[in-house]
């Protein structure tokens, strides 16, 4: 598995990142009904505003092995928060989410960042336990008349902490 991190001012990847997460909560095979994925996809961040909300962070990016094309990603917020993660679903259940944590942790630790955090999806919830994430709480989002559940995560990065700040 190939990991690489972007640099920020890589438009045209960082607007492909979009594709792979689009693709992603588009997917048949989500935990997601059709209202709440329609939902999802309508409230997802413009091509403008995800670059700027993507571009100030930090972005670790799964390639294919073969191919060398972006997969997956993860982005970083200095604050220790997992904004975006998302795998193109033929890819998924293959350990690119794994690499992608790990990815994450080696960033903020270089970033000193105790913690980290996402809020993670259903889809998503499974596989940020699986890399030792523990739910911190259950959350209702409410996107115009669609409630969608998603998952409060958190990780500490320091050694024997248990610490839930």
């Amino acid at each position: 598995m190939l990991m690489t991190a972007l640099a920020d001012s890589e438009t045209e990847n960082i607007m492909q990142l979009r594709s792979i997460a689009l693709a992603a909560i588009a997917d048949p095979k989500s935990d997601y009904d059709q209202r709440q994925t329609a939902a999802w996809l309508k409230n997802f961040p413009e091509p403008e505003d995800w670059h700027v909300r993507v571009s100030i962070q930090k972005i670790v990016v799964a390639l294919d092995h073969a191919t060398e094309e972006p997969v997956g990603f993860m982005t970083l917020r200095p604050d220790g928060l997992i904004d975006f993660a998302f795998m193109q679903p033929s890819h998924q259940r293959r350990g690119y989410f794994r690499h992608l944590v790990e990815a994450i942790e080696n960033q903020a630790q270089i970033l000193k960042i105790p913690a980290l955090e996402s809020r993670a999806s259903r889809n998503a919830v499974v596989p940020f336990l699986s890399c030792g994430f523990e739910v911190i709480s259950r959350e209702l989002v409410q996107l115009d008349a669609v409630e969608l559940e998603r998952f409060h995560v958190r990780k500490s990065l320091i050694t024997g902490s248990k610490d839930k700040s």
